[in-house]
Parts: structure tokens; C-alpha cells; sequence
């Protein structure tokens, strides 16, 4: 199993560099944006009008959970870090179903938030 962890592996695929929070107040900023994705619904289940749909927080952390079901030959801790993080750009971005058209510029994905947030 690999020990390192997804910031060793893939730099810039958390929400910022590790060694960048060096405050509370830079801590509660990530933690605040990564808040939002309670209240963001997920567009998918809205379009086909689907009562009561799930947010994409809701979804990270089903995703997570689903982890602990991975293979053993599988490093599960990998898997729950990327579970976790797959969905920070809709902080920015929005929640885009596969058939949506994608704004230039508007890619759903970590580094997206990461540099939004610089």
C-alpha cells in the first residue's frame, strides 16, 4: 500500500498547498468554500426533475464511503483523498452534467478552485 499521501502524488490536486495554511483565518477560508457544496444540488438530478435531489457534498461523501469497499490490492486512503476532493471546482464553476456545454475557461476541477482562490 502506498503511504504517500495525494499532495506528494499530485501536487495542487487538494484545495491549496499544505504549506500555504499557515493561519486560522486561511484554514476557515478553504473550510468556508468547501461549504458550499452543501447548498450546491447536483444539476443532473435537477434536470430530470428528480424530487429532493442530492447535493454534490452528499455525493462526496457517498463517494468516500464507497472507498472502504475498494479492492485490497487498492490504496483506499488514495481513493477516499480523491473522493473527497473530485468535485472543489464546482465551488466555482457549478455543478455540469456531461451533456452540458462547458464554457471555455470553466473546467470543474481542483486546480480551477485553486486558482480562483489565489
Amino acid at each position: 500500500m502506498n503511504t504517500h499521501s495525494l499532495q506528494e502524488e499530485a501536487p495542487g490536486i487538494l484545495p491549496v498547498p499544505k504549506d500555504t495554511m499557515n493561519t486560522p483565518r486561511e484554514i476557515m477560508k478553504v473550510l468556508h468554500e468547501v461549504g458550499h457544496l452543501k447548498r450546491l444540488l447536483r444539476s443532473g438530478w435537477q434536470v430530470k426533475k428528480i424530487p429532493n435531489p442530492e447535493s454534490v457534498a452528499e455525493h462526496s461523501f457517498r463517494l468516500s464511503i464507497m472507498t472502504f469497499f475498494a479492492p485490497d490490492d487498492l490504496d483506499r486512503t488514495r481513493l477516499m483523498e480523491m473522493a473527497l476532493v473530485h468535485d472543489l471546482g464546482e465551488t466555482v464553476a457549478g455543478d455540469y452534467t456531461p451533456h452540458d456545454k462547458i464554457p471555455k475557461g470553466k473546467a470543474s476541477s481542483p486546480k480551477l478552485w485553486i486558482k480562483a482562490k489565489d
